[in-house]
């Protein structure tokens, strides 16, 4: 009876433990950017001294033919910042570089991930207000692959991406996650 009840408390205890674990909302991704913007221009740096990785993970394994010691210098400057990675570049803007707090998988089996966006050269397009997911469940229903963004400081950007994974909707903001257009 008792190794019978264990089995049904580990996978409560182990929901409960996952949904309580915080996104980082617009207030954090906001104060890590002041907190930690040499950190921030230093990824920026790097990433475009190795433009030809089109994604530096948060963790694991090198990309194919980066150092070691080149990969750990990533790793202690996602550390300082507790965010997850990776680094990104998008295909359809090369010039624009994600940074990913945070990525999830949504209960819907969606891809999710929260973030700051440098671009130098191209003006995103942005709403006034982006809806952060509150937990790691973030939204319950499905919304279509976009991405909203919006404006941090000259270059800079917070977004939600929802599914598009930088794929899509770099030109046109979310309406299920921002409100209002710029």
């Amino acid at each position: 009876m008792t190794r019978n009840r264990s089995w049904i408390t580990l996978p409560v205890t182990l929901l409960a433990l996952v949904s309580c674990h915080r996104v980082p909302d617009e207030r954090v991704l906001s104060t890590t950017f002041k907190e930690h913007r040499t950190d921030l221009l230093r990824l920026i740096a790097m990433s475009s001294e190795d433009s030809e990785y089109h994604q530096i993970p948060g963790g694991g394994l090198p990309p194919p033919n980066m150092s070691s010691l080149r990969f750990s210098e990533y790793l202690k400057i996602f550390r300082s910042l507790n965010f997850s990675g990776p680094i990104f570049r998008n295909e359809e803007c090369p010039t624009a570089i994600f940074i990913y707090a945070h990525s999830w998988v949504s209960i819907q089996e969606q891809p999710m991930a929260v973030g700051l966006v440098y671009s130098p050269k191209v003006a995103l397009l942005t709403v006034n207000q982006i809806v952060f997911p509150s937990h790691l469940f973030g939204m319950f229903s499905k919304p279509t692959p976009c991405i909203a963004y919006a404006p941090l400081e000259k270059n800079w950007y917070l977004f939600v991406d929802a599914g598009a994974r930088g794929h899509s909707g770099l030109s046109r903001p979310c309406a299920l996650l921002g409100k209002g257009g710029k």
